[in-house]
C-alpha cells in the first residue's frame, strides 16, 4: 500500500510539472514590448529611448509614439517604428530626442502591431517618462587660514570651454512633396535618410517631373518593381508605394500571399484586357486594386487581376474572392450570342414561301393555261 501511495504522489507531481510546462511555454511565445530608458536629462542632452519587441520568429513590427514637442525635438528622422525582414525573437529600435527645457514628458508607444510567422498581434500602449532638470551647481567652501592660504597659491584651473550644441537633422517633411494618389493626399519624401528598406530591396535613384528621388529598387534582377516613400502631413504612417516611372504615377504596395506570393500591377500600354471582361471595383487590405470581371455578370466570386509572381513573370491572374487563391489565366472563347438579320425577300420568294399566296397563284396558272389552250384552238378552227 505504501509503494503505491508512493508511485500515486509521483505521478501527481509529474502532471503539475507538465501543467507549469505549458503555461510558461505559451507565456514565452507571446509577443511583448518594452520601453527603456534614463529618467532624467539636462537641457541640450541627447535622449535616447530603447523600444524592444519579443516574441516567437517577429518579421514584422509597426508602432507610433507621442511626445510634448515643447520638451523634446526628435531627432531620429523616420517618425514611425517601422521593420521588415527575416525572423528574429527581438528586434530593438532607438528614438533620439534633444532636450530643449526644463520640464517633463511622457513618450507614449501606441498603436504596436506585431506580426509573427504564425499570428498578428496587436499590443497595448507603452510609455516612458523623461524629465529635463536643470544641472546641479557644485559650490566649495573653505574655513581657516590654511586653506585660504593654499587656495591663493594655487593657479586656478581653466574653465572648460562649452560643447558646441550639434546641429538638428535637417527634417524630411521640409522637403517633402505633395502628391494625389486617389483621393489622399500623401507627401513623397525625395530623401529616404534613416527609412527601413523592406527586405529585398536598395536604394536608387529615379527622377519624378524634373526632380531626382531617392527610391528603393528590387535586387532582383528579374522584379523591375520600384518603391517610393510616403508619409501623412505630419511625417507619420510612413508606407511604400509602387512608383510607375513611365507614366510618374504611384500606386499601394499589395502583396497578395496564396500559395505564393503575388504583387498586383497596374496595366501597362502594352497589355489589353481580355475579351468579355469589364473593369469592376475590387479591394484588398482597404486598398483599390484594377480589376476585371465578366461582362455577363457572371462568376461574381472571381475578378481579374494583373499581378507578378515571384519569378516575376507578369501577367493576368484569376483570384477566387471566396477561397483566397490565385490561378493563372489563360485565353479562352466567350460565347457572344449574335442576331443576324435576314437579308429581304423576293417577290416569288414571298409568294411561294406562303402556302395560302402559292395556291391562290397555283390556280390563277391553271386557269391561265386553260385559256391559253382554249384560244389556240380557236385559232385553229378558224383558219379551217
Amino acid at each position: 500500500m505504501k509503494k503505491r501511495s508512493t508511485i500515486k504522489k509521483y505521478l501527481i507531481n509529474v502532471i503539475k510539472i507538465m501543467i507549469v510546462m505549458v503555461i510558461l511555454s505559451s507565456s514565452v511565445f507571446a509577443s511583448s514590448v518594452s520601453v527603456k530608458s534614463k529618467s532624467t536629462y539636462n537641457p541640450g542632452d541627447s535622449v535616447t529611448i530603447s523600444v524592444t519587441f519579443s516574441g516567437n520568429q517577429i518579421i514584422g513590427v509597426q508602432a507610433d509614439f507621442s511626445y510634448d514637442k515643447s520638451i523634446l525635438q526628435y531627432t531620429g528622422g523616420q517618425n514611425v517604428i517601422y521593420f521588415d525582414g527575416s525572423p528574429v525573437n527581438s528586434h530593438t529600435a532607438k528614438l533620439t530626442f534633444k532636450a530643449l527645457k526644463e520640464g517633463s514628458s511622457s513618450v507614449v508607444i501606441n498603436n504596436i502591431k506585431v506580426s509573427t510567422m504564425e499570428a498578428d498581434e496587436t499590443l497595448s500602449s507603452k510609455t516612458v517618462k523623461v524629465s529635463v532638470v536643470k544641472p546641479a551647481t557644485t559650490s566649495s567652501s573653505s574655513s581657516g587660514s590654511s586653506s585660504n592660504t593654499s587656495s591663493t597659491n594655487k593657479t586656478p584651473a581653466p574653465a572648460p570651454e562649452p560643447e558646441p550644441e550639434p546641429e538638428p537633422e535637417p527634417d524630411p517633411m521640409e522637403k517633402a512633396v505633395e502628391v494625389k494618389i486617389g483621393e489622399e493626399t500623401k507627401y513623397l519624401w525625395p530623401e529616404l535618410l534613416k527609412v527601413k528598406l523592406p527586405e529585398g530591396f536598395e536604394k536608387s535613384k529615379g527622377v519624378y517631373g524634373e526632380d531626382e528621388i531617392e527610391v528603393a529598387s528590387s535586387k532582383d534582377e528579374n522584379t523591375d518593381i520600384v518603391l517610393a516613400y510616403f508619409t501623412d502631413k505630419n511625417g507619420e504612417k510612413g508606407a511604400f508605394y509602387i512608383f510607375d516611372e513611365e507614366k510618374q504615377e504611384f500606386y499601394p504596395r499589395v502583396n497578395l500571399n496564396a500559395k505564393s506570393s503575388y504583387t498586383i500591377l497596374r496595366l501597362n500600354d502594352a497589355q489589353e484586357i481580355p475579351q468579355g471582361y469589364v473593369e469592376a471595383e475590387f479591394e484588398i487590405d482597404g486598398n483599390k486594386v484594377e480589376a476585371w470581371m465578366l461582362e455577363s455578370g457572371k462568376s461574381e466570386d472571381f475578378v481579374l487581376l494583373y499581378a507578378m509572381n515571384e519569378e516575376g513573370e507578369k501577367g493576368f491572374y484569376t483570384y477566387d474572392k471566396e477561397e483566397g487563391t490565385m490561378q493563372r489565366f489563360t485565353d479562352r472563347v466567350v460565347e457572344v450570342e449574335v442576331l443576324i438579320e435576314p437579308e429581304p425577300m423576293g417577290v416569288f420568294e414571298k409568294i411561294f414561301g406562303d402556302p395560302l399566296l402559292a395556291s391562290i397563284f397555283g390556280g390563277l396558272g391553271l386557269v391561265a393555261a386553260g385559256l391559253t389552250a382554249g384560244l389556240v384552238k380557236l385559232g385553229k378552227n378558224s383558219r379551217m
